[in-house]
């Protein structure tokens, strides 16, 4: 899918044109006035593709802060379980578990 530029000028004066690639082929434009761009011209089918990933993007974003008020909640269930006492790092009891372990193999030696 081609992309060109085209000047406010050009394309008041090739509208008809301009809409008719797009439709037909596909192409996109953008619409500059001084050489900066302000504007661009896509078909509809690349609109419904870019608001679908805002939408996606949105939907994401709500699934990951749903996730982390969940953690936060068990966290906060799990602390009141414990009176207060901070449940241990998996990190530091896999780590003494593997210590444990390794300490029972070499008592086997």
């Amino acid at each position: 899918m081609a992309t060109q530029s085209i000047s406010v000028m050009d394309f008041r004066k090739r509208i008809g044109d301009v809409l008719s690639r797009v439709h037909y082929t596909g192409e996109q434009f953008i619409i500059e006035r001084n050489g900066e761009p302000i504007a661009a011209i896509v078909g509809l089918e690349d609109l419904k593709r870019l608001r679908n990933l805002d939408d996606d993007k949105a939907q994401r974003k709500a699934r990951w802060q749903q996730s982390l008020a969940e953690a936060d909640a068990l966290r906060a269930t799990m602390l009141a379980r414990r009176h207060g006492e901070p449940v241990p790092s998996s990190t530091d009891e896999i780590i003494e578990m593997r210590d444990s372990r390794d300490d029972d193999h070499n008592n086997l030696r």
